[in-house]
């Protein structure tokens, strides 16, 4: 029971701050914020969350982005392939003296 409950509190919390909620509910949700202090300071923060992370910039990735990554966890790959090879030759030659001067 508890849990539906607060299923159902965060879901009137999430309209509420982001502005979707229907303004005769939000009057009432208000209305509760008031007698419940706990729920509205953790509405204050979803609040000043939600502004900190609009005043964000937005970037726009370039175009060949994904192809930069493709590419270069291709080179990684091959990198590390080609240290896996080198150590494996240098366990063998430390096996065998002719190797060693």
């Amino acid at each position: 029971m508890q849990q539906k409950i607060n299923e159902i509190l965060h879901d009137y919390i999430t309209e509420y701050v982001e502005g979707t909620m229907d303004p005769v509910v939000r009057k009432v949700f208000g209305e509760y914020l008031e007698q419940n202090h706990e729920v509205k300071q953790f509405v204050q923060k979803a609040e000043k969350g939600r502004k900190a992370l609009q005043s964000l910039s937005r970037k726009r990735a370039s175009a060949n982005l994904k192809d930069r990554i493709k590419r270069r966890i291709a080179r990684d790959d091959q990198a590390d392939s080609d240290f896996m090879e080198f150590s494996s030759v240098q366990s063998a030659e430390m096996n065998y003296p002719i190797f060693n001067h």
